[in-house]
């Protein structure tokens, strides 16, 4: 598994905000999204299953869990954009399903 901080300004945001995304194998993207209260290191079974499948996941640690920062998110957008900057961060990494 690999650690890695996925950083961009927003907006309607001061702060600059990190995201700290937890990764595992190479192939086809599959972001992994914890629900309210709990963190990427929920998915660690399934990111090793979905690892040994052929595919690449990216379990995202929302704001306020492990090493993201910035505000917390209020609203549906905030959590949708979190997801796009990772999943724009990964695709030149990732190949289209």
């Amino acid at each position: 598994m690999d650690r890695r901080i996925i950083t961009y300004n927003s907006p309607e945001q001061e702060a600059p905000i990190s995201l700290e995304v937890l990764v595992r194998g190479k192939g086809a993207l599959v972001v992994l999204i914890a629900s309210l209260g709990r963190g990427a290191e929920d998915f660690q079974d399934l990111a090793a299953r979905l690892e040994t499948a052929g595919y690449m996941t990216a379990a995202i640690n929302p704001r306020g869990f492990g090493d993201s920062t910035g505000p917390a998110g209020r609203t549906m957008a905030d959590f949708a954009t979190d997801v796009a900057q990772v999943v724009q961060a990964f695709s030149q990494v990732s190949p289209p399903c």
